[in-house]
């Protein structure tokens, strides 16, 4: 008889176990389109032997081959407009224009506020629960901690040679999408920290056409 009620626990357990596409999809949940997404970020880059340099920018696709792409600092100052096979540059100082081909160079730049992919690509062992709804993921050279309750990141930590990152994320309670992401990134004996707080984060529908044609 005890040996049927340790299989029947052992049943009820495995049922509800947390699997790597039960987070998968979870996360599926909230993720907007990446080829229909409109963010603004203020981003704060903290150098200690540099100081700090702060840069807004806002990003918009509308499919694949249209995106919108503006950052403003103290440096720099620009907007790149991609459509199709070309690229419009604007110097927002000087208002000045030039049209070239397009090679890549808007994902480059935008490739850091990249959030939409936690678990997009590498090998993921199966989730690991430390406490209560969080779960912990290893994969190749990362490790994500996941909320099952909440169905979000809440963390995640990475490692490549004697470089380490550790990126923690916020989110907003009404639109359950990203508000905020702070990143700790330790070369060698030095730390640079990025902070970056999401003002919009949404789906780009409502952004006008116009400023596609050139």
């Amino acid at each position: 008889m005890k040996k049927f009620f340790m299989a029947v626990a052992l049943i009820c357990v495995s049922s509800f176990a947390l699997t790597l596409e039960d987070v998968k999809r979870g996360l599926s949940a909230n993720v907007i389109n990446p080829d229909s997404l409109e963010y603004r970020v203020h981003t704060v880059v903290i150098v200690p032997t540099f100081g700090s340099q702060a840069t807004d920018y806002h990003y918009v696709t509308k499919g694949k081959n249209k995106v919108y792409f503006e950052m403003r600092s103290s440096l720099v100052n620009q907007r790149m407009i991609q459509s199709g096979e070309k690229m419009k540059t604007v110097d927002l100082v000087t208002q000045k224009e030039r049209i070239t081909s397009y090679n890549g160079e808007i994902e480059k730049l935008a490739s850091v506020q990249n959030v939409s992919n936690t678990l997009g690509s590498g090998n993921w062992k199966e989730p690991v629960r430390i406490e209560g709804s969080l779960y912990k993921i290893e994969g190749d050279s990362s490790v994500v901690y996941y909320d099952s309750a909440k169905k979000q990141v809440q963390k995640m930590e990475q490692n490549v040679g004697e470089n380490s990152s550790v990126m923690t994320f916020e989110y907003d309670d009404a639109t359950k999408q990203i508000s905020a992401m702070h990143i700790s990134v330790l070369v060698g004996a030095q730390e640079t920290k990025v902070d970056m707080t999401f003002s919009v984060y949404q789906s780009s529908a409502k952004f006008p056409d116009r400023y596609f044609e050139f």
